[in-house]
């Protein structure tokens, strides 16, 4: 279904619903209009958790192709 269909039957069920779901479906599209900081850079730049999704999944995709390193190479990096 393309984006234009969603917002089609997005308009239909708005006009058909009851007002439970009215109040429901307006503060999730508010929410997601007022992303609130996920938490903070330690400069205090603000992190989205849209953003941390995305950067969380390129570390993965990073370790997925061997790009970490292990505990004990860490420990053996902090000791100096």
């Amino acid at each position: 279904m393309s984006t234009v269909d969603k917002r089609a039957a997005l308009h239909h069920l708005i006009d058909e619903a009851n007002e439970a779901f009215i109040e429901a479906a307006f503060l999730i599209f508010t929410a997601a209009q007022t992303e609130k900081p996920y938490g903070y850079e330690v400069d205090g730049t603000p992190i989205y958790a849209s953003k941390l999704g995305a950067e969380l999944d390129k570390e993965i995709t990073a370790a997925e192709n061997g790009n970490y390193i292990t505990a004990q190479e860490l420990d053996e990096i902090s000791k100096g």
